[in-house]
């Protein structure tokens, strides 16, 4: 970690505490809910709660263990929204617990140097957002991690 109070670990930091705010309304919600509400869509062309989970789930994947942890990305994008039942409750609480905890600790164990340095951080070259500083993918994620929270939340509150 770099020393403490510098810019590199306030950002590390609120990053950090937003994920595990969001953990949190996540598991607030869920707890509320039965396997059906969970699993629910509308019509064919929304997506459940758990479809939800599951995408927020590769979506921290991809961009914070792949690309800052160095996990390989196999992530199946389109299988996030495909699946209309399977996961229960519980297990979508472990998977989502987990993925934020590990995604927390490679935040806080990435050195500034590396949040700095250019590449693709993202899949393929086919499927990149180009040649960007990590930190910028951390802050360009973030914002969508919250907004995919509050469509979670907003679909509860819809149930």
């Amino acid at each position: 970690m770099t020393k403490p109070g510098t810019s590199t670990d306030l950002l590390k930091t609120e990053i950090v505490l937003k994920n595990e705010e969001n953990l949190e309304r996540i598991k607030i919600c869920l707890d509320q809910l039965n396997e059906n509400q969970i699993w629910h869509r509308s019509n064919s062309h929304t997506n459940s709660i758990a479809n939800l989970i599951l995408h927020l789930n590769g979506n921290i994947t991809q961009y914070i263990l792949s690309s800052l942890g160095k996990e390989p990305d196999e992530r199946q994008r389109a299988v996030e929204f495909s699946i209309e039942k399977g996961t229960n409750k519980e297990e979508l609480i472990l998977l989502i617990s987990k993925c934020i905890s590990k995604a927390n600790q490679v935040i806080r164990e990435t050195k500034e140097q590396r949040l700095l340095k250019e590449e693709i951080v993202q899949g393929s070259p086919a499927f990149s957002i180009g040649d960007y500083k990590r930190s910028y993918v951390m802050f360009r994620k973030l914002p969508e991690f919250s907004r995919q929270v509050n469509e979670i939340i907003r679909k509860f509150k819809n149930q």
